[in-house]
């Protein structure tokens, strides 16, 4: 072997091989310009010729050696192996490393002593461990020089842990070794899209040096191809890189999210609920997903997982779906509504995404032509639902009621693919007329999309609710008081009121399928509930008679301005008739409008048959607990919500004789009470349950997400159901665990809103924009104030004050 073959310098050759990862990644950053201290490389044929029993391989690398080395240098003598420092397995740690090594001799010794530590038991047992062939084992040795630190540290282009893309910074004084083998604690900065979220308070370096190391690392990832760990050291003068590795198993991690899944799935989730739930609308996105895609190994239970009865996205999946379609997966950080800075990441396509654009294309043109399929479709499944209920349940024995809810099931699955894709589309919609009206100096906040559009009336239970008090408001004070004393069943049988019973009895025929979530079939409806709704009727009704109306326009209520001085001034709300744009931009708004217009009406319709036949479950499954309690295998028909439908199915298929499943169902009811008192994160990490805190935590401040601007100050009222309605007083402020349509009744007494989840496009948020209230959604344990705690509510920062009791 000649000379420059045994031993190779890496500033001088151009295409170095057989020098393993490590030293390659060097070489790389020398290639881009970086500073890397000299560094030489004796490659695997070397390595090969030493297990070979070379005799006089020791001779010639001492010689070369000698002739190459620098007497009055010291050296770093580490490995660099073909298994070590890949996207898989760093083998970090594995191998010998020796710093500080001077003189020919000694650094010789330190080459022989990490090719022998290749074959020590410590790698033999990580290499069992990782699945690594040991037999493949290709070994070069890097000898550089040691640059004289004046600080040391490390650098990571994502966080190694939750792999989010955040430039971590650890440095200190002298030899980064402390770092690794005296365990020494290092300042620690974490930058993200440009943003300091965490720095030392004090620091002993400069932040010219700081801010240096982590606009390299950015750039080097970048440039590299995928994250990765830099070792630097800084001498006073310049930044050197002394290594680069590539960060391992990053792509693994899951991370969770209930920011959106909690407005999807609001509180504790039975497990009946979970296990109908999530395969019918996960199945959807799946499918989807894979329009756009291609073929895929998704599986439902890849999108969601619940902690503690609690509902999780996966946006680590969602995440690797983002990178299938070109997108940088940093996006779903975005979508975790993470901080950071001006430096976000943005979308440029991508040959991915050029591969996709024909799926891409014909998946939005399939799609555009939804609107003409809705309406017909949800008439045909209506049709299908009736024939379900034609035979009632009390016909079937477990397995046929087992059999028609399946059939429910495989209609809802129709319903549920509109249930995604409408919304989808009407969102897609809104955001181009908002750009349109935008560019035309037309404020999107007060423009009226669905303006004499009544057939929206039909899906508003609050109208219906509201015009039933104003029936009642003109009967004779007797028969007011004689309803108002009366049970539901003994109003319907007076007589003389025949109009507001049928009224009454319409909204319950109507909207009795509604109830505190739609989401969630064990909670009870409104037709289980007669009583409740007549009470909501007089509710309303003297709400009526007491506080004067909203201020009206056109039949709209007139929106709340606050302007930029405090001051607030009332204007009305603007719509198609009025906006102020020339014949060729109106032309050009149109079709935009007409469709955002049409598709509101589609997902109000969509909502309403999901909403009733998802309800329907609730029926069957109730009628096949009655069963099961008969059966001696729990104990009521509502503990068939703590169990799942497989176990309900395997159940089912064993009767007659199943055993008892009561201790099971009395098991996780007590979960769910514990669980109730848990303070679980927003964002989990990984597939293990991190340590959860005590929902019983006090503080004096909440954060949350404005969604409604303004500001607002009253005593808070909890409400966690309809039967809590009548606490609210107008004024109040409202707190509320999430909100859905028959919830809507609320806020037009309420002075402001406080919702425990949710988004800017929340239900919660939306109508609070509609009744021009301050709101901040996404506050976690809001619902644990104090009834009558007066509390400040800034729909601009998203903080709630806690000031004390009202009689405080």
């Amino acid at each position: 072997m000649r000379a420059n073959e045994i031993l190779i310098d890496l500033s001088r050759q151009k295409h170095p091989v057989d020098i393993g990862e490590k030293a390659s990644n060097l070489h790389w950053l020398l290639k881009k310009g970086y500073k890397v201290p000299r560094t030489y490389v004796l490659p695997f044929p070397v390595y090969d010729a030493y297990l070979s029993n070379s005799h006089t391989l020791l001779e010639k690398i001492t010689t070369i050696l000698s002739k190459t080395l620098a007497a009055s240098r010291s050296y770093a003598v580490r490995s660099s192996a073909n298994l070590e420092d890949t996207t898989q397995h760093s083998f970090a740690g594995q191998f010998c490393t020796f710093l500080e090594i001077q003189g020919t001799e000694k650094v010789l010794q330190a080459v022989v002593d990490v090719w022998q530590s290749a074959h020590s038991n410590k790698v033999q047992v990580y290499a069992d461990e990782s699945g690594q062939n040991l037999g493949r084992l290709k070994l070069a040795v890097i000898i550089q020089e040691m640059v004289k630190p004046v600080v040391s540290g490390i650098a990571f282009s994502h966080n190694p842990l939750t792999g989010l893309n955040e430039v971590i910074i650890e440095a200190l004084t002298g030899s980064g070794e402390q770092l690794v083998q005296e365990g020494k604690t290092p300042e620690r900065w974490v930058n993200k899209w440009g943003l300091w979220t965490e720095k030392p308070e004090k620091s002993e370096f400069e932040g010219g040096l700081i801010h240096e190391v982590v606009t390299a690392t950015s750039i080097i990832a970048k440039e590299y191809g995928s994250p990765v760990d830099l070792e630097w050291v800084y001498d006073g003068e310049n930044l050197y890189w002394v290594q680069l590795r590539p960060i391992t198993q990053l792509m693994g991690i899951n991370i969770y999210s209930n920011r959106i899944s909690r407005e999807v799935f609001p509180g504790l989730i039975k497990p009946l609920i979970w296990s109908v739930n999530v395969p019918l609308v996960n199945t959807v996105w799946i499918n989807l997903f894979t329009e756009i895609i291609g073929p895929n190994d998704l599986k439902p239970e890849d999108l969601a997982k619940s902690f503690w009865y609690r509902a999780y996205f996966n946006m680590g999946t969602i995440g690797r779906i983002l990178e299938l379609m070109g997108f940088p997966r940093e996006s779903l950080e975005l979508l975790l509504g993470l901080n950071g800075g001006n430096e976000k990441p943005g979308f440029k396509p991508s040959g991915k995404t050029m591969r996709l654009l024909p799926r891409m294309i014909s998946f939005m043109l399939g799609k555009l032509l939804i609107g003409n399929q809705v309406m017909p479709s949800l008439n045909e499944i209506r049709q299908d639902y009736d024939r379900v209920l034609s035979e009632p349940p009390h016909t079937f024995d477990e397995a046929g009621l087992m059999r028609q809810i399946d059939r429910l099931y495989t209609i809802t699955q129709k319903v549920a693919y509109y249930n995604v894709s409408v919304p989808l589309l009407m969102n897609i919609y809104n955001a181009l007329l908002r750009r349109l009206l935008g560019r035309n100096g037309i404020d999107f906040t007060r423009f009226d999309v669905t303006y004499g559009l009544e057939e929206l009336e039909d899906y508003d239970p609050h109208l219906h609710i509201r015009r039933a008090a104003e029936d009642y408001n003109t009967l004779d004070t007797q028969v007011q008081a004689k309803i108002c004393s009366a049970s539901y069943d003994e109003f319907i049988a007076m007589e003389g009121v025949q109009d507001f019973q049928n009224r009454v009895a319409g909204i319950i025929t109507r909207f009795g399928h509604l109830s505190d979530s739609g989401n969630d079939f064990s909670a009870i409806p409104w037709q289980e509930t007669p009583d409740l709704v007549l009470k909501l009727v007089l509710v309303e009704a003297q709400r009526l008679r007491e506080y004067k109306e909203p201020a009206m326009s056109h039949g709209k209520p007139i929106s709340v301005v606050a302007q930029s001085d405090g001051i607030v001034q009332l204007g009305t709300k603007i719509n198609w008739e009025s906006i102020k744009v020339n014949p060729f931009q109106r032309l050009t708004i149109r079709p935009i409008y007409f469709q955002a217009r049409q598709f509101r009406l589609y997902r109000e319709a969509v909502s309403s048959m999901y909403t009733y036949g998802y309800g329907l479950f609730r029926t069957y499954f109730m009628d096949l607990g009655r069963r099961l309690v008969e059966d001696g295998i729990i104990e009521q028909a509502e503990d068939i919500f703590y169990l799942s439908w497989n176990e309900i199915r395997a159940t089912v298929n064993d009767l007659p004789g199943c055993a008892s499943l009561a201790g099971l169902v009395s098991q996780r009811k007590t979960e769910l009470q514990l669980s109730q008192l848990m303070k679980l994160p927003e964002i989990i990490y990984g597939d293990e349950l991190p340590p959860v805190l005590d929902a019983g935590q006090t503080i004096n401040k909440y954060k949350g997400f404005p969604s409604s601007r303004g500001f607002y100050r009253g005593p808070a009222k909890v409400i966690r159901s309809v039967a809590d309605f009548n606490k609210l007083d107008p004024g109040d402020v409202l707190v509320i665990p999430f909100s859905d349509v028959s919830w809507t009744p609320l806020f037009t007494r309420a002075g402001a809103v406080i919702a425990e989840s949710g988004g800017i496009l929340s239900h919660s948020s939306i109508v609070a924009r509609e009744y021009n209230l301050p709101c901040v959604v996404s506050v976690a344990q809001a619902c644990q104030i104090p009834d009558s705690t007066i509390v400040t509510v800034d729909g601009y920062t998203g903080e709630v004050l806690i000031h004390g009791s009202y009689d405080s």
